[in-house]
């Protein structure tokens, strides 16, 4: 007979928990690279459309929940929208025209991605837009070059500006970048042929997953993900808890990091998550 009491859980070890938040990192696509990680530094305003009033609340409700939960600023009902989530059955004519219409709002998305936004066959693409500000997120203040006249013909001696205008000031052990990178925008589309029938939660979390955070998910995605929802046999119904751990990660430390101090805080963040299904 067995012994009830001697039964012994075996969880994984501290090194293989590291490897794995590793990992997850590594396959989200956050902060790869030299690219520090974005986030929301305007309230989040989500607004649905594509779908009957009813079916975009349960949307919108889910991407609020998640922000809240996540903190992320969150902006108050009756604001302008400025987190767009479209259902449509022409993924790509959507993004199509949107690029040929307003193609500002892709000058930040890399190449490849930007690829796939155009011609790929993914049932959900998104973007975002990106503004650089100072290491307190706050935007740039033009400067003038030292080398510029200015009036009174007294030269200005304005320290150099990197992008957007920011200064760059990257000295050997330096901890702050002086830099930060802002989502003050984003777009998600649908394609309601290719998601087929998912639970309207769970299409409401991986739209607020996508648009909260730059995830750009390698192939195949993170494991216990929801970002795995049209690749894994058995996927996540709902966001998941490693999803909101890094997510309250990244909304939590500081901005002005390099992209590896980054990566490591995340991943730090994850070891100690727990495991399994979020709400």
């Amino acid at each position: 007979m067995k012994d009830a009491d001697n039964i012994i859980v075996v969880g994984a070890k501290p090194k293989e928990r590291r490897e794995r938040a590793v990992a997850f990192v590594r396959a989200s696509g956050i902060a790869r690279g030299q690219q520090p990680a974005a986030r929301w530094v305007v309230p989040v305003c989500p607004k649905v459309s594509g779908v009957a009033p009813e079916t975009a609340a349960i949307v919108v409700d889910r991407i609020r929940a998640l922000a809240a939960e996540v903190g992320a600023p969150l902006a108050p009902a009756g604001c302008k929208a400025n987190a767009i989530v479209t259902f449509t059955d022409d993924s790509q004519g959507v993004v199509t025209r949107v690029h040929a219409r307003s193609p500002h709002q892709f000058k930040d998305v890399p190449r490849d991605w930007r690829a796939g936004l155009l011609h790929g066959d993914a049932p959900i693409r998104w973007w975002h837009i990106i503004k650089m500000g100072d290491a307190d997120g706050v935007p740039p203040v033009p400067m003038q070059p030292s080398f510029v006249q200015i009036e009174g013909g007294v030269g200005g001696y304005g320290l150099p500006m990197g992008e957007g205008g920011v200064q760059q000031r990257y000295k050997e052990g330096a901890i702050s970048t002086q830099s930060t990178r802002a989502i003050t925008g984003a777009s998600v589309v649908i394609d309601v042929k290719r998601v087929g029938a998912r639970d309207l939660r769970a299409l409401g979390d991986y739209a607020a997953i996508v648009a909260l955070a730059e995830f750009r998910p390698s192939t195949p995605p993170p494991p216990d993900s929801i970002l795995g929802m049209f690749a894994d046999n058995n996927p996540p119904g709902l966001a998941t808890a490693s999803d909101v751990a890094l997510l309250k990660e990244l909304y939590a430390f500081r901005l002005d990091r390099e992209a590896k101090a980054h990566r490591r805080m995340l991943a730090k963040a994850l070891v100690d998550a727990p495991l399994g299904r979020q709400r």
